[in-house]
Order: structure tokens, then C-alpha cells, then sequence
């Protein structure tokens, strides 16, 4: 069992997920703990972490810049395991390397 370090927000359809804040895309990418997700990177050791995304918005990609506000794609319940549809929601700080992979 692990901590669990972010907020999750549900919804029972699938709604567009926004961006948070300025920043650039640092990962897009599936892991079987969150599915589908991106991490952007706001400058100055801050990350926000967007998992569980059923779809990515079309031509989003590593190193791409966002805007707040911009759509990065819509709620899902995408990982290895069974869940319900939400978004995992986190704010990381610090050197990317070590929070990437939890």
C-alpha cells in the first residue's frame, strides 16, 4: 500500500481536463499506476501531474507549450488496474528526475 499523494476529482461523463498553469510538456506518456498521463513543468521545480486521462488531446506531445486553461484531454479511467473514471490530480516539486517515477 502506498501514500496516496494527490487529489482526485470525479465525474460520472468524461469532461475535458485543463491545464493549471503555464508551462511545457515534460511527459506524455501510459503508466500501468496512472494510465494516461501528462506532466507539465511550470518552471522552478514545479510539476503538475494529470493522470488517468482516457484521450489526449490531438497533438499534444512532449516539449509542446501550454497555456492555462488549455484542454489536455478528457477525464478517463485509464491504469493496469480497475477504476473509476476521475482525474488524479498532483503538484510535484523539486529536481524532475526524483519524484518521475512515483
Amino acid at each position: 500500500f502506498s501514500n496516496h499523494k494527490g487529489v482526485d476529482y470525479y465525474a460520472k461523463e468524461a469532461v475535458d481536463i485543463y491545464a493549471a498553469a503555464d508551462g511545457t510538456v515534460k511527459e506524455k506518456t501510459y503508466r500501468d499506476d496512472f494510465g494516461n498521463v501528462v506532466v507539465i513543468d511550470h518552471g522552478n521545480g514545479v510539476f503538475t501531474r494529470y493522470a488517468h486521462l482516457q484521450e489526449f488531446t490531438s497533438g499534444l506531445a512532449e516539449g509542446t507549450s501550454i497555456k492555462r486553461g488549455d484542454v489536455l484531454g478528457l477525464m478517463g479511467n485509464t491504469s493496469k488496474y480497475k477504476v473509476a473514471r476521475h482525474l488524479h490530480y498532483e503538484v510535484l516539486t523539486g529536481t524532475w528526475g526524483a519524484q518521475a517515477g512515483s
